[in-house]
């Protein structure tokens, strides 16, 4: 939003919300000056946060008691919630239906806020009610007719529901032409993915439940668990009293209690279990052992997380997450369960939905379990239920406990129910894990509800609305448990029947039979789509004019499909057995396809005449390869060419070819848009910049979208890659300068996240100029290619002299430097443009204000006054132009002849890139470095922190005695060519007045070995690759995560370094005697205290500076409650005392450099680095690796 489209003022704070800001100010930077000291001072910690808590509540109670009854934009909150109206990047506003959200969210952290506030008053005065309390604070602050923030947010959000009452929203997902894969987003899933889902889900849940909670071995084998027939167990839905479930009905007293005992007796009566669950205590007494009490613990939740999907997906639309979450399994005093039995089949009801708060009314949607979850899920409540309630007793009578009994809601620990996150990042995880995509609960409530209009439209079932006052404006068509003429039979109507006559269930007055079984019926259609997904068709129209009683079973109808195997599905999933010939052929003929289009060089050849007229003929033979690859349909294509050699052409020509469809080109700088469209204007070619307000124009309308890395990684444009890739509308994806996501990734994040679009099935083409070999692996990696065709040509400039002065010791380098500059300067004329490259841009203004000349740095204007400057010195205006490195790629004129480095480069890589401005016009050109006194070669910038290879590189350049070309071209090009004549030489190579031999090989033309045919047009090679990627990344930190919970409480010195005064398993860290637990204080003190000069040990967001975990897995950030203390940093450290490992495995994690030096490897562990997928550390990434061979001895010994 333009600024001068805002209000002035904006808001007007209050001088109490002044002082209470103030007040949060002073206790946060109190808060980050303990946290700093990185000391285990857990008391002054608690005592900060309290004070940080306390201030922060009052800040916000002011910003909700303000009185605005003038000019609501006065208050903060009003004015905020206006902004987030407006959606920066996209320079639009949001849709109202989006909106509401944010405003409900609001309105509801201001209801906490005033119950935080009645809470503490009636902490204060106990004599006081609390009801009374929130009342009175909610009458004057939360109501319509206050003149607080909270009523205009109420009135705003009460306009915003009517308005989206009156909207379409634009389509939320698609389909493909098989009717098989649904798109939202940017998550495209097959029905087929989604049973594999399902199905790999409960695989999981079984074989946790059998091996680990129920612990089947070769003398306990599964087949002894316990099997239920829930046709046998009753349900007494109107059991009132706490405690009540299905277990507690005394009809099923003979089919339950028998075995509630029995993992106990299973336990307590097997030689090899008895020793794991009990230990010998001090006084020569067995008592239960809390570490495998808590393992035991750990074990249910998995269980748990692995059923979760089944139970939350499976079951029919998904419930919301608070709805979920609130499942009981059994009766409170205040509130009656949700999971029941009914005629063989579990089910859950939640009487909890969004608008209830509202209208004071429930609705009673029904949901029935998959056969195989209802069935582990009464197991587990059977048979392990009773026993962990039994586990929980014996520690708490250990620790002198009042026994509690366990908690009564399904998702939960012991003692409290799972939170929101918890629900979240397990549904994301498991899809992960199984499908290798990142699926968000969002994404899941459109495909489910997406998945059920589509395929559920004809069904002739019409839901019963059991709370319907109006029986005459009832719809007669029911379909319901009994069908409508014996109703009418009766001498009434289907709902009266169904309400009053024969019912066997009345659920809180809300739910009876008959919308039980539409509920039922609902379920049971959904588990045969996900069961049997390539064999399911929608009911055609017919069906409907059918009675119920002559179209469906009294038996449930999922109980005997088998699931859908990957052997016995069929290639072609329509049904084409009810489509007349005529259909099927319109179909096959002129459905589109998804396929790489090709042409010939025939084609390619007139369009390059008419681009450039009829003599034009391709720069090199590396060009016309490229370009010959990228027709042909190649679905990975990497060309590195170098400057003026033609990379443009790529896909400017290709975009023009006879049936061209879409070409995306991702393009890293702003500069390099401007000069783009540019050309395209020359050229006579459309060029479209994306914008996210254009959408519905850019689809299928432009052959070539320009668009910048940040936006090309966002959501919606994402999204819309998807939606042309599923119209057949898109033929490729191109990454001008991709070098940069090796580069530049770790400043911007955009680019190290444009590996997220090879899920994007189309052909992907790779260019640069500057791509040295030595990096081509890490390229691929990154990336995610496999045997991509490469063309590689020398890029090392041979045209340009270059040259190094290094300043004398004993002058000042500005003093000798300006000098050097102005002569130079004077040797030019007006026509030839100079660039003078500076490091910092504080150093950029100084010699710019020196030199009376313009500058250019990422912070110098607008991006209008940007362009200005860059306009003016191309007119010459004046032709000199002091800038950062951000003056670099993309700056096109013809005749630059002299860049000029005032400092050493900060890599070879950059220094190609800038000195690549000179000389385009083919007539050459002049680098200079100038050195101050102080540069020196350097191997890291930081103790335990390596310099990059291109950065060595070009302190190789630099200090080079012999020829400076050779030494580039070495690292660019992977072969040493020197300079020779007619070409310009090098600074040393004049001195020396020799020619080095050139390099017996041809430099002009490299390229990779033709891979096999079938990998070479595969267009899912990246989308598949991307979801192994994301498949062991999930396995890995849950893993990780694993290791953590099964040493935890141990103390991991003594296991990698017994001590004979230490029992490796019966202490935890705090608790340790071994003498090298003190060695271990000292060097971490050591690492805290050097880690001071560069900004703390740990790098920001590289973990948790108390436990030294990844955010991912440690969530409370050095709040004093990490669940994993005294485990990752301590293995690291005990690990590097072993020889071996340091020789062996360390150079492997990429620890090589710091191998010999125990001090810098300790400032290299809290080093930030991707792990698992996530931000981590280095620490994180070695403790890994430790864990998995302390678990795992059999794959290797610490």
């Amino acid at each position: 939003m333009d600024d001068q489209l805002l209000p002035n003022p904006l808001f007007l704070p209050t001088e109490s919300q002044k002082s209470t800001w103030d007040d949060v100010i002073t206790a946060a930077k109190n808060l980050s000056r303990q946290q700093e000291l990185e000391q285990d001072n857990d008391e002054a910690l608690y005592q900060l946060q309290q004070e940080m808590d306390k201030q922060t509540l009052a800040f916000c109670l002011e910003i909700i008691q303000q009185s605005v009854p003038l000019r609501a934009f006065n208050s903060i909150l009003v004015s905020f919630a206006a902004l987030l109206f407006w959606i920066p990047d996209q320079k639009q506003w949001m849709t109202v239906s989006n909106y509401t959200s944010f405003l409900s969210q609001l309105i509801y952290n201001c209801q906490i806020w005033i119950l935080a506030l009645s809470i503490l008053e009636q902490q204060n005065h106990p004599t006081l009610d609390l009801g009374d309390i929130i009342i009175r604070h909610r009458d004057r602050w939360l109501l319509n007719d206050t003149k607080g923030p909270v009523a205009e947010l109420l009135e705003n959000r009460l306009y915003a529901f009517r308005i989206a009452m009156s909207e379409v929203p634009p389509a939320q997902v698609r389909w493909d032409r098989e009717g098989q894969v649904i798109t939202f987003q940017d998550v495209s899933l097959s029905l087929l993915e989604l049973s594999r889902l399902i199905r790999e889900g409960i695989s999981t849940a079984q074989a946790i439940f059998e091996q680990e909670l129920c612990l089947s071995g070769p003398a306990r084998p599964a087949t002894e668990i316990p099997q239920f027939d829930l046709s046998n167990l009753m349900d007494n839905w109107d059991a009132t009293q706490a405690g009540a479930s299905f277990l507690t009905d005394s009809r099923n007293h003979a089919y339950v209690v028998p075995y509630q005992d029995w993992l106990f007796r299973r336990v307590s009566q097997d030689a090899v279990l008895f020793p794991i669950f009990w230990e010998l205590g001090a006084d020569q007494t067995w008592r239960i052992s809390p570490k495998m009490v808590e393992q035991y613990e750990a074990t249910i939740q998995r269980f748990l997380e692995a059923l979760l999907v089944p139970f939350f997906i499976g079951s029919g639309q998904q419930a919301r997450r608070t709805e979920f979450l609130g499942i009981r399994w059994r009766n409170t005093l205040l509130h009656t369960r949700d999971l029941f039995l009914h005629d063989g089949q579990m089910l859950f009801i939640l009487d909890y939905h969004k608008s209830r708060h509202r209208t004071n009314a429930s609705r009673w949607p029904a949901r029935f379990l998959l056969p195989e979850v209802g069935h582990l899920v009464t197991q587990f409540l059977i048979l392990i239920m009773p026993f962990r309630q039994w586990l929980q007793h014996q520690v708490q009578t250990m620790h002198s406990c009042a026994s509690t009994p366990l908690c009564d809601y399904l998702w939960a620990s012991t003692t409290k129910p799972w939170s929101d996150n918890h629900l979240t990042q397990t549904v994301i995880r498991t899809g992960e894990q199984i499908l290798g995509k990142k699926i968000h609960i969002r994404a899941w409530r459109q495909i489910t509800v997406g998945i059920a209009i589509k395929k559920f439209r004809t069904l002739a079932s019409q839901f019963v609305e059991d709370s319907l006052d109006d029986e005459d404006n009832l719809i007669e068509d029911h379909n319901g448990s009994m069908a409508a003429v014996f109703h009418y039979q009766a001498a009434h109507t289907p709902h009266t029947g169904n309400q009053i006559y024969g019912g066997t269930v009345n659920f809180r007055a809300g739910l009876t039979d008959a919308g039980l079984q539409e509920f039922r019926q609902a379920s049971e259609i959904w588990h045969q789509l996900i069961k049997q997904p390539s064999q399911y068709s929608t009911p055609s129209l017919l069906k409907r004019r059918l009675p119920a009683v002559f179209t469906q079973s009294s038996q449930p109808a999922n109980v005997n499909i088998e699931w859908e195997s990957d052997e016995n599905r069929s290639k072609r999933v329509r049904s084409e057995a009810t489509e007349s010939t005529l259909v099927q052929r319109f179909h096959r003929c002129h459905e589109p396809r998804q396929s790489q289009q090709r042409w010939t060089m025939e084609q390619a050849q007139i369009i390059l005449k008419r681009m450039y007229g009829l003599e034009a003929q391709y720069r090199t033979s590396n060009q016309q390869q490229a370009l010959q690859y990228i027709i042909q349909g190649l679905s990975q294509v990497v060309a590195v060419l170098r400057t003026n050699e033609g990379k443009s052409l790529l896909y400017l020509l290709p975009c023009q070819l006879p049936g061209a469809r879409t070409t995306v080109v991702v393009l890293p700088l702003l500069v390099l848009k401007q000069d783009m469209l540019l050309r395209c204007q020359n050229a006579g070619i459309e060029v479209t910049v994306w914008n996210q307000q254009d959408e519905s124009r850019h689809l299928g309308s432009s052959p070539l979208i320009l668009v910048s890395a940040e936006q090309a990684v966002h959501i919606n444009f994402r999204t819309f890659l998807l939606r042309l890739q599923l119209a057949n509308q898109l033929d490729r994806v191109v990454f001008d300068e991709c070098h940069l996501t090796l580069t530049a990734s770790s400043y911007r994040k955009g680019l190290a996240l444009l590996p997220t679009l090879r899920d994007i099935q189309c052909q992907m083409v790779f260019l640069t100029g500057t791509l040295p070999p030595i990096m081509m692996a890490e390229f691929e990696q990154t990336m995610l290619l496999s045997q991509a065709r490469l063309i590689r040509s020398l890029t090392t400039r041979r045209d340009l002299s270059y040259q190094v002065v290094s300043c004398p010791i004993d002058q000042d380098f500005f003093k000798f430097a300006i000098p050097w500059i102005q002569e130079e300067r004077t040797q030019l004329d007006s026509e030839e443009r100079v660039i003078l490259y500076c490091q910092t841009q504080a150093i950029t203004e100084k010699v710019a204000t020196i030199l009376a000349c313009p500058f250019y740095h990422a912070d110098s204007g607008t991006r209008d006054e940007k362009a200005q400057t860059l306009e003016r010195w191309r007119d010459g205006h004046p032709n000199w132009i002091v800038a950062t490195s951000a003056f670099g790629m993309g700056i096109d004129h013809p005749r630059v002849r002299l860049v000029i480095h005032l400092g050493a480069p900060s890599s070879l890589i950059e220094f190609t890139q800038e000195v690549g401005r000179l000389g385009r016009d083919q007539q050459g050109g002049r680098s200079i470095i100038l050195l101050p006194p102080s540069w020196s070669i350097t191997k890291s910038n930081r103790p335990g922190h390596v310099i990059s290879s291109d950065v060595q590189a070009m302190h190789a350049v630099l200090d080079q005695p012999n020829c400076r070309v050779a030494a580039m071209s070495s690292f660019l090009d992977g072969a040493v060519v020197a300079c020779s004549a007619p070409d310009p030489l090098c600074d040393q190579c004049r001195f020396r007045q020799e020619n080095p031999e050139s390099s017996s090989t041809d430099p002009t033309t490299t390229s990779s070995p033709h891979p096999e045919e079938n990998v070479d047009r595969d267009l899912t090679v990246g989308s598949q690759m991307r979801i192994q990627l994301i498949q062991r990344e999930s396995q890995q930190l849950q893993q990780y995560g694993d290791s953590l919970q099964a040493l935890r409480g141990t103390c991991v010195i003594c296991r990698i370094l017994p001590s004979s005064s230490a029992n490796t398993k019966k202490h935890s860290f705090i608790n340790c005697w071994n003498p090298r637990r003190q060695d271990f204080l000292e060097a971490k003190k050591r690492a805290q205290q050097e880690g001071k000069q560069f900004q703390g040990w740990m790098q920001r967001y590289a973990g948790c500076f108390r436990c030294y975990n990844p955010q991912a897995v440690c969530s409370q950030q050095g709040q004093g409650t990490c669940l994993y203390p005294d485990l990752v940093m301590q293995a690291c450290w005990a690990i590097y005392q072993i020889k071996a490992w340091t020789e062996g495995l360390l150079p492997g994690l990429g620890g090589e450099h710091v191998q010999s030096n125990e001090a810098a490897y300790m400032l290299w562990l809290g080093q930030k680095r991707t792990t698992f997928g996530v931000e981590g550390s280095n620490a994180a990434w070695v403790a890994y690796h430790v864990f998995q061979q302390l678990l795992e001895p059999a794959k290797g010994s610490v």
